[in-house]
């Protein structure tokens, strides 16, 4: 798979999934604000990733989510600090089922959600 390919794939994931109170993800991407999506290309560390911005209640600024060779995700959550991007937040091993609610429960209450 190609950059837009693993963004495209990324994108309908998060739209196919709901967060804990059964919202879709295409209704939560509206919520979150997001926009500006880019496709990454696969490096040596990753099969490729998805960034975007958001204006969600809680966090204003960039998510990247990175495919691994593992098939899970790696999520980040940037925010611009003197004019530079630092991470605010990192989740580890996030499964694609749980890629909606995960970034919901971040980006609207500032919490990792539970997850099983």
């Amino acid at each position: 798979m190609g950059n837009i390919d693993v963004a495209k794939t990324i994108i309908q994931q998060i739209e196919d999934g709901t967060d804990i109170h059964g919202n879709s993800g295409k209704v939560l991407l509206m919520c979150w604000g997001a926009d500006r999506f880019t496709g990454v290309p696969q490096s040596e560390d990753d099969r490729g990733k998805l960034s975007f911005s958001v204006k969600a209640r809680k966090f204003k600024g960039h998510v990247q989510i990175t495919l691994t060779w593992m098939d899970t995700y790696t999520i980040k959550f940037f925010k611009k600090k003197k004019g530079c991007l630092t991470v605010a937040h990192e989740i580890n091993d996030v499964y694609f089922m749980e890629l909606a609610s995960v970034i919901d429960s971040y980006v609207e209450s500032n919490q990792e959600s539970i997850r099983a």
